[in-house]
C-alpha cells in the first residue's frame, strides 16, 4: 500500500504543472489587459480604501493614547470598538437591497461611506484622547461602522464588475491597495509620528480617504 501511495504522489507531482511552465506564453501585453483595464485597476484604489481605517482605530490609535498616558484599562476597552466588522452581516442586506440616487447601485454607498470615513477620521484627529477619550471612543466606533459597511459594497461591487477570468486579479489587486494603505495607516504613520503630532496625520488620513472617492467616480459601473 506504501508503495502505491509513493507511486501515486510521485504521478501527480509530474503531472502538476509548474510556475514556469504556467508562465510560459504569457507576454506584457496579456499582463496589462488583465491588470491594466478599469475594472481590476480601479479595485487598488478602492483596496486602498478598505485598509486605510483599520490601523487608525487600532494600533496607531492605541501608540496614540500610550503616548497621551491614557489608562491601559482604557486602551484595551477600546479593541471593542472593531465589533463592526464582526457584525457587518446584520446590516449588509439593507444595503445590498436599497441603491441611492447616484453613481449606481453600488459605487453610491462606497462614496458615502467614504465621506463618512473622511469626516470621521478628521473629527478623530481634532480630538484628544486623554482629554476625551469616550468622544474618541465614539468616533472611533463611527469609523469602524463606516469602513465595515464600506466592506460591504466593495465586495459587492468587485464581484458584480469583475469577468469570471479577472476574479483572480481583481483579489490580488484588492489586496496589494489593503496592503498599502495598512502599511501607510500603520507602520508609516509611527514613523511619521516621531516629526510630526499625532493631530496632522490624522487629517493626513483624512485628506487620503478623501482622495479615494475619485477612484470611486472613475471605476467603471458593473454591466449586467
Amino acid at each position: 500500500v506504501g508503495l502505491i501511495a509513493h507511486r501515486a504522489r510521485a504521478l501527480v507531482r509530474r503531472q502538476r504543472p509548474t510556475m514556469v511552465q504556467l508562465l510560459q506564453g504569457v507576454t506584457m501585453h496579456d499582463w496589462l489587459t488583465v491588470y491594466g483595464n478599469r475594472r481590476v485597476l480601479g479595485l487598488l484604489g478602492l483596496g486602498f480604501s478598505s485598509g486605510l481605517p483599520l490601523a487608525l482605530i487600532g494600533t496607531t490609535l492605541q501608540a496614540w493614547m500610550t503616548v497621551e498616558n491614557v489608562d491601559l484599562r482604557v486602551i484595551g476597552i477600546f479593541s471593542l470598538v472593531g465589533l463592526p466588522y464582526t457584525l457587518k452581516v446584520l446590516w449588509a442586506p439593507v444595503m445590498d437591497r436599497f441603491t441611492l440616487p447616484w453613481l449606481g447601485r453600488r459605487r453610491g454607498w462606497i462614496v458615502l461611506t467614504q465621506l463618512a470615513l473622511a469626516v470621521a477620521i478628521f473629527a478623530l484627529g481634532l480630538s484628544s484622547p486623554s482629554l476625551m477619550p469616550w468622544v474618541v471612543a465614539a468616533l472611533a466606533l463611527t469609523i469602524a461602522f463606516s469602513s465595515a459597511s464600506q466592506d460591504i459594497v466593495i465586495d459587492a461591487y468587485r464581484a458584480d464588475v469583475l469577468y469570471e477570468k479577472e476574479l483572480g486579479a481583481g483579489a490580488a489587486t484588492t489586496v496589494v491597495g489593503y496592503r498599502l494603505a495598512m502599511l501607510t495607516s500603520g507602520a508609516i504613520a509611527l514613523i511619521i509620528s516621531d516629526y510630526l503630532p499625532w493631530r496632522q496625520i490624522y487629517l493626513a488620513m483624512a485628506g487620503l480617504m478623501l482622495a479615494n472617492i475619485l477612484f470611486t467616480v472613475a471605476a467603471p459601473e458593473p454591466t449586467d
